[in-house]
């Protein structure tokens, strides 16, 4: 429009020129019309000169980068601090300070670290004996060091007992098994992605970052145990990652490589008294006396959330260290329910599947096996609390006739951290709690002797 503006313009000029020059009327008409078409071509060129600026004004100004742009971040990926965060949550760990762990985390830690060493670490012990702790501890301090950019956490518990000694259980919760946590895992690891139960296990490989990974299964407790492990061992996630697992259930028999179990009973009775004078010091109006803390680390036998419930349930309620004692030894009771259902209640009926026999009816083979565990079990009703007994007397007193059939049922009690073994398996023993426990319900306990 401007370049024909100016072109009719310049020939209105050329027209004038000629015009002003002619020497009849058709010459001066020609030069009225070449003033017409120099006017048209001015205000055309004008017009387009306006129309020209607006359009400047409004195309945006484009600036050549001085460089090709650097790529966004892959979208999904959480810092390492957030993934921690995240953790604290799903374990619900609840300390400020532990105590005499230091040893056992860095003997972890070191297999944490080593890209050749262990790639499922288990820590398995008894209800409230600190696993679920030491394995937050052990990733707080080891997994940057160790090279894992993610931690991805689940949490197998449908029960809670806090600190105080009152029992929650998660009703949606309470069903949920192994393929529903793998999709609870996969969701963090691939936000948006459609997974579900019934494909989750071949979704689950394709759903791991391409950097290092820590993935974090808490509270396996007694029924997917062995399931888990199997399928993290031969599903191809392993390394570079690494899993890290805390259970009720021992998986060591489960023969699957590169797999480290760590057997924890808890703190040293040095360590667990330190807890308790740790737990009693922001409790001025409390002022108890050494022999009562001896009394709390004794009846806890060092399990610290046995030892955090009678303080503070002391502390809430207002009642002397030796009545909270008395409250926790009475399964009648609010507190000792409460402990009982949480700390062996599903051990033992966990027990009990474990030794049915396939080869009978349902209903034999469940009353057979409930008579197993209740002869293994009520051995130490006639044993003084806290005291060992040997392997033979221990066999001899369940009246168990068949010998591998009791020995079956003892190593499988020691698997699901119902009885303990000593001296080299050589003498076995139970908390003094689950023998006060069970015993109370099936008749007076033995007295020392």
């Amino acid at each position: 429009m401007f370049a024909a503006g100016v072109t009719v313009t310049l020939l209105g000029l050329c027209a004038i020129a000629v015009g002003t020059v002619g020497l009849g009327a058709a010459d001066q008409l020609a030069s009225v019309g070449s003033f017409a078409l120099t006017g048209v071509g001015t205000l055309v060129t004008v017009a387009s000169l306006v129309q020209a600026v607006r359009q400047q004004r409004q195309r945006p100004v484009v600036v050549e980068p001085a460089e090709p742009p650097r790529p966004a971040p892959p979208s999904g990926v959480a810092p390492l601090a957030a993934d921690l965060a995240r953790l604290r949550d799903v374990t619900n760990v609840d300390h400020e300070r532990l105590f005499g762990v230091d040893e056992t985390i860095d003997r972890l830690g070191e297999s944490l670290r080593n890209p050749g060493g262990a790639s499922i670490i288990s820590i398995f012990g008894g209800a409230g004996v600190g696993k679920t702790a030491l394995a937050y501890e052990l990733i707080r301090r080891h997994a940057e060091e160790a090279g894992f950019l993610r931690v991805a956490s689940v949490s197998a518990k449908f029960s809670h007992i806090d600190r105080v000694g009152h029992l929650e259980r998660d009703a949606e919760r309470e069903n949920v098994d192994w393929h529903a946590l793998l999709v609870e895992l996969a969701q963090q690891l691939a936000p948006g992605s459609d997974f579900n139960d019934t494909l989750i296990e071949q979704q689950l490989p394709q759903a791991m970052p391409a950097e290092p990974c820590l993935i974090v299964v808490d509270n396996l407790e007694t029924r997917e145990a062995e399931v888990a492990v199997r399928y993290l061992a031969g599903s191809g996630i392993l390394d570079p990652h690494k899993v890290v697992i805390t259970t009720r259930e021992a998986v060591a028999g489960t023969g699957v490589g590169r797999l480290r179990e760590l057997t924890w009973d808890g703190p040293d009775h040095a360590a667990a008294s330190a807890y308790a004078r740790y737990l009693v010091a922001d409790d001025s109006l409390l002022d108890p006396r050494k022999s009562d803390l001896d009394d709390v680390v004794r009846a806890a036998e060092r399990t610290p959330l046995l030892i955090q419930i009678i303080i503070n349930q002391a502390r809430v309620e207002r009642l002397p260290i030796r009545d909270v004692i008395g409250r926790l030894r009475d399964v009648s009771g609010n507190l000792g329910r409460a402990v009982w259902t949480y700390c062996y209640v599903n051990s033992l009926n966990v027990l009990e599947q474990k030794l049915r026999d396939p080869g009978l009816p349902e209903a034999s083979a469940r009353e057979q096996a409930a008579d197993t565990v209740a002869n293994l079990m009520a051995v130490f009703c006639f044993r003084p609390a806290g005291s060992s007994i040997a392997s033979e007397d221990f066999f001899e007193l369940s009246q168990i006739g068949d010998r591998e059939a009791f020995l079956r049922a003892r190593a499988m009690a020691c698997r699901l951290a119902l009885v303990k073994s000593l001296r080299n398996n050589e003498r076995f023993t139970v908390h003094s709690l689950l023998r006060e426990f069970y015993c109370a319900q099936r008749g007076p306990c033995g007295s020392a002797s």
